[in-house]
């Protein structure tokens, strides 16, 4: 009997290696096949296949029987036909399996030779193989089937953790302090070709403005159910007058911490959903008033939990924000940190000790300047570095993947729900807040990943930043409407 197993391995990492080492020891004969194109690995230096090649060799170095083989992804399928001692695959896990369209054709090729399709997973107690059979390739790698199964594996069901989230937001009171900003939206139409220049005439249709920056979080967590108070520099002009209404509207207190300057505008202008172009105007930074901080630090022991939401140049108020956290921890309020590392300085590692972070895979990479290692690699140096509860990383169109300090061998990797969004502007933030509200309600990381994913979805179904609310997450789940 040959074992294959089959991967891209753009980016070899510790983890990759593990894989390699431990699957040699398992089989007597191993073929290491590396697929040539369609790798789709966001944000990070890749290996050519003759580099990764090579680099597997030497890992292997001490293992006689394994071969390594470089096949073009439209040749696998006749590779395994011609291949007749190789019966069986190993793939690194489940999630490598959304890559691997062409596993419904050679499924039943590995069958005839009493053979088939097995995980490799590590936990605690070290490596393992589990044999899926039957192995059942999800259509597209279903996402909505991925949560499904979760769920079920747990015993629970969407509503129920709804539920549980409804009660604990209900007696939560939840401080957001951040950097405000005004989202407008620009609808346009091509007018002609410009007389001047060879470019096209737009015709404003018609604008929206839509509350950005921290106040998305504010408003999302407002939805939830939480009792809200948003700390911010909200500037003045008819856009921070608009805002404001908004959030009053919404119910959300204003604590403000400057009213001075003008507030940040990001302008988008569109032709139907397509975004042509953004328009940045406002102060970029309005530093906070101390004697207005210090009235706010003296409230924080009323508050159950605290977001910390940079966009650019919260951080710029290092002394305030540092006294901030510093009382939190002393008063053992959770902290919630979404630092977008827009500004020098700034990074996710801005918040040591956060309960939740949700960086991107760009993000994280800054932070720990690895470019080169796996995403899981990644998320454990991550964790580890920056003393973190609990971590998301944020892959945009390709999902999210999750670990957890309480079990750091287990990571939790969720497909997008939604891969043909609206506008993903606030995406993150929605997903951020939900998944925290879900783990502060008692929810494990799985279940609060899947609530968050789902509630993601949705909000990139969306024009602008709408908050979600549990009746939403609830209905779109039931009616698979995304």
């Amino acid at each position: 009997m040959k074992v294959c197993c089959p991967g891209f391995f753009d980016l070899i990492h510790p983890g990759h290696e593990r894989f390699l080492v431990n699957l040699a020891s398992e089989y007597a004969s191993l073929d290491v096949v590396i697929l040539e194109g369609g790798s789709h690995r966001l944000e990070a230096v890749r290996l050519t296949p003759i580099e990764a090649k090579d680099r597997i060799e030497q890992i292997m170095a001490n293992s006689p029987d394994v071969s390594v083989t470089i096949v073009p992804m439209e040749e696998v399928v006749e590779w395994f036909r011609v291949n007749e001692a190789v019966n069986t695959i190993v793939v690194g896990d489940e999630s490598a399996l959304q890559s691997y369209h062409w596993l419904t054709a050679v499924e039943p090729i590995l069958t005839k030779r009493s053979g088939g399709v097995k995980i490799y997973r590590e936990s605690a107690r070290g490596p393992f193989i589990q044999r899926r059979n039957p192995y059942i390739f999800p259509k597209s790698y279903d996402a909505e089937s991925v949560y499904k199964h979760l769920l079920e594996s747990r015993g629970t069901t969407v509503s129920s953790l709804c539920k549980k989230i409804e009660g604990t937001c209900k007696s939560s009171r939840v401080l957001v302090v951040g950097d405000l900003i005004a989202d407008e939206y620009i609808q346009c139409s091509v007018g002609g070709i410009s007389a001047e220049a060879p470019i096209p005439v737009m015709i404003e249709n018609n604008r929206s403005v839509f509350v950005g920056g921290a106040g998305v979080i504010a408003r999302h967590l407002k939805f939830l159910g939480c009792s809200v108070t948003l700390a911010t520099s909200y500037g003045q002009g008819e856009s921070a007058e608009a805002v404001q209404a908004q959030l009053n509207a919404d119910g959300i207190h204003c604590f403000h911490l400057s009213d001075s300057g003008s507030m940040l505008i990001k302008s988008r202008y569109l032709s139907k959903s397509t975004k042509l172009f953004r328009v940045t105007r406002g102060d970029a930074y309005i530093p906070f008033d101390p004697d207005s901080f210090e009235q706010l630090l003296a409230q924080l022991p009323s508050f159950d939990l605290l977001f910390v939401a940079d966009y650019g140049s919260l951080f710029q108020n290092e002394t305030l924000i540092s006294r901030l956290l510093q009382e939190s921890h002393s008063l053992a309020i959770p902290v919630v940190s979404d630092v977008q590392a827009r500004a020098p300085g700034t990074s996710v590692l801005n918040v040591p000790g956060a309960y939740v972070v949700m960086p991107t895979e760009r993000e994280a990479r800054l932070a720990v300047g690895l470019t080169e290692v796996g995403l899981e690699e990644l998320g454990r140096i991550l964790m580890k570095k920056g003393a973190f509860r609990t971590l998301g990383l944020t892959l945009d169109e390709d999902g999210l993947l999750v670990f957890d300090i309480d079990n750091q061998a287990s990571v939790v990797y969720l497909p997008a729900l939604n891969r043909d969004p609206v506008d993903v502007s606030g995406a993150g933030d929605c997903q951020l807040v939900v998944f925290a509200m879900s783990k502060f309600s008692g929810n494990d990381i799985v279940t609060s990943a899947v609530i968050s994913s789902i509630a993601a979805g949705i909000a990139v179904s969306n024009l602008g930043n709408i908050p979600v609310s549990l009746n939403d997450i609830e209905e779109c789940w039931n009616q698979r409407e995304f």
